[in-house]
């Protein structure tokens, strides 16, 4: 879906009164982390100032959450064949088709640039790698966001850092600890490298009560309840949580444990090996794997405890927000950006990563001592909304793009443009 019209301006002549068009380059169309905080973004953007178009990969069509939740907002997309950096297509076997992708997804993001008249391009996760190569060829200025800790493969992520680093105007980092991924491979772009944390809005109440909530889960409402949301992944850490429930079930039988979220794109095999593995660790009375939920942020709001075991270092999860928002008490892994989420002992708990026994001491803690996980959870809400609430986030991106358009604007037409744009409310 997208509503094009040709205009004959240059590309790069605007008047200042006029909102500048932002050309949203996503690599998915779904309803996880990064999808939320981009669909959040284009919602409230000051219509005045600026006019988003969100490009997302023909390859995730078939998914099309994030489309449709635009199209119900009434935000402009289109579907292009724009090459994400995915594993699979990194076999051998694929490099070509990939490569083919990569330039006629170019070429589709320039022709749309043209047509609509865009000033800037914002490559919204580190794996659009058409971003960086339309902004080259147009010559527009470019933000790239970085969700990602990528550690392999080694090059790969050394050839994408160097080319992020030499064709953005700005890195827009979710976390320091995404910050300090990308300057560890490229120094010299550390004034370009802006970290600005992602907030959401407040989560609203839950359709329905707790009691109902936990009854359609087939959950009895006094029974303690851990859960944790998460893509099934090799990394996400669904094999740590369901250890970790082995262990917790030994002491704390009454115990029920929840793990919410699908494989990418029909992995299968994934799928089965975790059910494989509940039945061999005895939980299946114990463990719900309910896979993707469009609610699932209603059923924090069941919910006691919220785990996120991952065990690679996860950039900045968006779902540690939604549990803090919803006055959990969270344990997470103690690396990445959790490490900036939560405060360990004060709003939450931090362990070590790939430790089920760990991750089982945790949750013992709090069952055991409830008054402390509602404490925690109390305080973890009133960080959440001090520290990383949306209208913030929001108010900074808008920011940054106000900065970067203005640096644009006299490198193209001198310093009297610059001030004609810098000079706006």
């Amino acid at each position: 879906m997208t509503h094009q019209r040709t205009r004959t301006e240059p590309l790069n002549a605007r008047p200042t009164s006029t909102p500048a068009t932002i050309l949203y380059l996503h690599a998915s169309d779904d309803h996880y982390g990064a999808d939320v905080i981009l669909l959040q973004i284009v919602r409230e953007l000051d219509r005045t100032r600026f006019h988003p178009i969100v490009v997302l990969p023909e390859d995730m069509r078939h998914i099309g959450l994030l489309s449709k939740e635009l199209t119900q907002a009434g935000i402009e997309w289109v579907h292009l064949p724009i090459a994400i950096v995915r594993r699979r297509y990194l076999k051998p076997k694929n490099l070509l088709p990939f490569l083919n992708s990569l330039m006629r997804g170019t070429l589709a993001v320039g022709r749309l640039a043209r047509s609509r008249n865009a000033q800037l391009i914002h490559g919204f996760t580190f794996a659009v790698v058409a971003a960086p190569l339309a902004a080259l060829a147009l010559r527009l200025p470019l933000i790239m966001q970085v969700h990602e800790i990528l550690e392999r493969p080694v090059l790969i992520r050394k050839l994408l850092h160097s080319l992020y680093a030499r064709s953005a105007s700005a890195i827009l980092c979710v976390s320091e600890a995404t910050r300090g991924h990308v300057l560890s491979d490229q120094p010299r772009a550390a004034s370009r490298l802006k970290r600005i944390y992602n907030g959401i809005a407040p989560l609203p109440a839950p359709c329905g009560t707790r009691s109902e909530v936990r009854a359609a889960l087939g959950v009895p409402s006094d029974r303690p309840l851990i859960g944790m949301m998460g893509r099934v992944s090799a990394w996400k850490g669904q094999d740590i949580f369901l250890r970790a429930a082995a262990r917790v079930r030994i002491s704390h039988p009454a115990c029920h444990f929840i793990a919410i979220g699908g494989v990418f794109d029909g992995d299968v095999e994934r799928w089965k090996a975790l059910f494989s593995l509940r039945q061999s660790l005895g939980l299946e009375d114990a463990v719900t794997l309910c896979g993707f939920r469009k609610d699932a942020r209603d059923l924090l709001f069941a919910m006691d405890i919220f785990v996120l075991p991952s065990t690679a270092p996860d950039p900045f999860p968006t779902v540690i927000l939604e549990a803090m928002s919803a006055g959990l008490p969270v344990i997470a892994s103690a690396h990445g950006g959790p490490l900036e989420m939560v405060l360990d002992g004060q709003t939450g708990l931090l362990v070590p990563p790939a430790d089920p026994a760990a991750l089982a001491v945790a949750i013992q803690r709090l069952l055991d001592h409830p008054t402390l996980g509602l404490a925690l959870g109390a305080s973890g809400r009133t960080r959440m909304l001090q520290h990383f609430e949306h209208s913030r986030y929001l108010e900074e991106v808008q920011q940054l793009y106000e900065q970067v358009l203005c640096r644009h604007d006299a490198a193209v037409s001198g310093p009297l443009a610059e001030a004609q744009r810098c000079s706006r409310p």
